[in-house]
């Protein structure tokens, strides 16, 4: 093929890209108003057209494309789809003085990433795309510009830097070994095993899994709500799918003893996150180490194959909506008097503005898992999997991670239910700044959601579910 036919090879499948140059073209567009002074709402106006005409114009062709670089089944056009939806909404979160021009570029750059996470079939383009989405999100965490937002940001960026390097070193090895960068081309070698290894750990970082989450709950913390929801919800989703299609692209040889690992790294996180979460005196860092533990929740699904795509899809998607629902609401508080955000400080605030304590009440129990939420529902096609595994395996590990699943459904009971009691069963020791009807409204819209995952599951199939 010489250099003509190569260019119009590529010319042909650029509409594949649209999506990607939208987000890419608005993002730059914002650097040049960096100085500017432009209000608020035509700000987020900007950036929701920017979203909405990359949604609009998200292609859904499934194949290879760009000599397999970039791979479109019906899990990554839908993924892709829920985290474009994902961003869109939380532009619209309540907004703080800090959050400018800069908070919408970056948080442009690390959707772009998600996506390049998402679609990517070569490893310089995920670690690309695991890259922006970082950066972005150290960037964000620190936006405050606070001494703790900026020990925060220290603390990720640390953690952050060393799974670069350890993800750089093991994609080296993968290359000597294979010759190609392709996922697609994995072979069966000591040095390709070892350097995949190390990739994984890059990936486990992005997703808060054991042994890599210890920058979660300072992050969570320090970084402002909206920062925290967005890369809670984009970057995770984002390294879960890629989790899937590596696992999905392992040479068999290497399948089982995969399974094995990050299975019981599901295991650790699920039951560290849930032990972890329960002396918590502070809101955020107790949703920080409930985030742990879906993050546990959410990865045996990855691992079974096609059996655990449709669960997998259905939970990240209730997933997503949960985080949105709770950063929101939290980040109501975050915008008045609550500003230490401990528990203590909302004793009576539910007596002040029921409807709105009524919501995070409701959207409390969908992290739970009760019923009637989409919560529920989610778990409930988990643990179904993941019998549904051991019955077809008998492998005892599946068994034992269902048990624990189980246990830690039951134990998040005692630290979600800390701040229904302190709304409500507590006596204010101050007066309250109560939400605007807007605020209210979109809170109870919320948690009607919540309700209508569960009633209604099946409307969910048409938007994730490959």
């Amino acid at each position: 093929m010489n250099t003509l036919q190569k260019l119009e090879y590529i010319l042909e499948q650029l509409p594949l890209l649209r999506s990607e140059a939208i987000l890419l073209l608005g993002a730059m567009f914002l650097l040049l108003l960096v100085r500017a002074r432009i209000s608020q709402l035509l700000l987020r106006a900007y950036v929701s057209i920017v979203i909405i005409a990359a949604i609009f114009y998200s292609s859904q062709e499934q194949g290879a494309y760009f000599s397999e670089w970039i791979f479109v089944d019906g899990l990554v056009g839908k993924m892709r789809l829920l985290l474009m939806v994902a961003t869109l909404v939380i532009v619209w979160y309540i907004r703080r003085p800090y959050q400018q021009i800069e908070f919408y570029f970056f948080l442009l750059s690390g959707l772009i990433g998600a996506l390049a996470m998402v679609s990517a079939q070569h490893f310089l383009l995920v670690y690309l795309g695991v890259e922006l989405a970082s950066f972005s999100s150290y960037f964000l965490t620190g936006m405050r510009l606070t001494p703790k937002s900026s020990e925060a940001t220290l603390k990720y960026v640390l953690f952050g830097g060393v799974t670069s390097a350890v993800m750089l070193y093991g994609l080296s090895l993968v290359y000597g070994a294979s010759g190609s960068l392709l996922l697609t081309s994995l072979v069966a070698h000591p040095f390709s095993a070892f350097g995949l290894c190390l990739f994984f750990a890059g990936l486990l970082f992005k997703a808060s899994l054991i042994p890599f989450h210890l920058w979660v709950p300072s992050t969570y913390q320090e970084a402002p709500s909206d920062a925290v929801s967005f890369f809670s919800i984009v970057p995770k989703i984002g390294a879960f799918v890629l989790i899937y299609h590596l696992m999905q692209l392992l040479p068999d040889v290497y399948q089982a003893s995969a399974v094995k690992m990050l299975l019981a790294v599901a295991l650790t996180t699920v039951l560290w996150g849930t032990l972890s979460a329960l002396p918590q005196i502070r809101l955020k860092r107790t949703i920080a180490f409930g985030a742990i533990a879906h993050s546990g929740f959410m990865l045996p699904l990855t691992l079974m194959g096609e059996e655990g795509l449709s669960a997998f899809s259905f939970y990240a998607a209730i997933y997503a909506l949960m985080n949105l629902a709770v950063f929101y609401l939290i980040h109501f508080h975050e915008n008045v008097e609550v500003r230490s955000l401990k528990f203590k400080a909302c004793n009576g605030f539910g007596k002040a503005a029921p409807l709105f304590g009524a919501a995070m009440v409701v959207i409390l129990m969908s992290l739970t898992g009760l019923p009637p939420t989409a919560g529920f529902s989610a778990k409930l096609l988990l643990f179904t999997q993941v019998y549904q595994q051991f019955a077809t395996e008998a492998d005892m590990l599946w068994l034992s991670y269902l048990i624990i699943g189980i246990l830690s459904t039951v134990l998040s009971l005692y630290y979600y239910l800390k701040l229904p009691i302190a709304y409500f069963l507590k006596e204010p020791k101050n007066k309250f700044s109560l939400p605007t009807f807007t605020q209210a409204l979109a809170a109870i819209i919320l948690a009607l959601l919540m309700f209508w995952g569960f009633m209604q599951p099946d409307i969910l199939n048409s938007f994730v579910l490959p």
